[in-house]
């Protein structure tokens, strides 16, 4: 909560969305910095809900916003995961069309004076959609450096951090064991199993024929057939604890605040 002079620090996320204009307008005379998460409907196994990828990022970018004390915007909730599509409840919207979707958001929040704005994704496509993006920007003659961005499935120290805690999980697909171990940190509660087969899917070919299907458009019934319980990677001898999630979803948030506050927080950042 901000009292009636001031934000509070290190406290509590400041969301965008619970703010009138006019204390924004007071926060960009401030510090005119912007979070602004991605999320997705994609399907992390049969027995998470679709939108728990939504859930991860928000939580990230909120735990960023009250560390660094830095404004996040609302998750955008669908982004450019079409490959899923075939799964029950998953939509997404097409590269080119999430890419203008998110620039025009950009766009008004750059007027508005959010001179630097960090874009988080969790997406499996989140570095494509991204440098998307980022060409739209730069055609539409926006300020490119305004604005930086974390595919965070494509960071190195997120994959080493995932081997670290969560015994890997990263495949040619996603960093599975990773993306759970934030969702049980995120609060996201599983449901029982189904039974049968699903669940027991995994992508059992080789890179190459990973490789072969993305070549090949990425068709969504053939992923649905490749993987039938939306799994893609089995440990059968390793769970993942609360502990283990909590101590993942800290180390992940710690990282990014440190990769990120130069630019986010410097003392020059003002609108005005």
């Amino acid at each position: 909560m901000q009292n009636e002079t001031t934000f509070d620090r290190k406290c509590a996320p400041i969301l965008l969305d619970e703010l009138p204009f006019c204390r924004i307008e007071e926060y960009l005379e401030e510090r005119a910095s912007l979070i602004v998460p991605l999320g997705v409907l994609e399907p992390l196994g049969d027995d998470l809900p679709v939108g728990a990828l939504n859930r991860c990022c928000t939580a990230i970018a909120h735990a960023m916003s009250a560390r660094m004390d830095v404004v996040v915007a609302p998750t955008l909730p669908y982004g450019n995961s079409t490959p899923f599509t075939a799964f029950g409840g998953c939509a997404g919207v097409r590269r080119d069309t999430f890419a203008s979707f998110l620039h025009e958001c950009l766009r008004a929040w750059l007027i508005h004076g959010f001179n630097r704005i960090m874009v988080l994704s969790v997406a499996m496509d989140g570095a494509v959609a991204l440098e998307s993006v980022v060409r739209q920007i730069t055609k539409r003659g926006l300020c490119d450096k305004a604005v930086q961005f974390c595919s965070l499935q494509g960071d190195e120290r997120f994959r080493e951090l995932c081997a670290l805690h969560v015994s890997d999980g990263a495949t040619d697909i996603r960093c599975e064991r990773g993306l759970r171990a934030l969702a049980i940190a995120a609060g996201v509660k599983s449901a029982p199993r189904t039974p049968g087969t699903f669940g027991t899917g995994r992508v059992a070919a080789d890179a190459e024929t990973v490789g072969r299907w993305r070549r090949r458009g990425r068709d969504p019934e053939k992923l649905r057939k490749l993987v039938p319980g939306a799994r893609f990677y089995q440990d059968g001898n390793s769970i993942i604890t609360p502990d283990a999630a909590c101590a993942f979803f800290e180390q992940t948030v710690s990282f990014l605040c440190e990769e990120f506050s130069p630019f986010l927080t410097a003392e020059d950042n003002a609108s005005r």
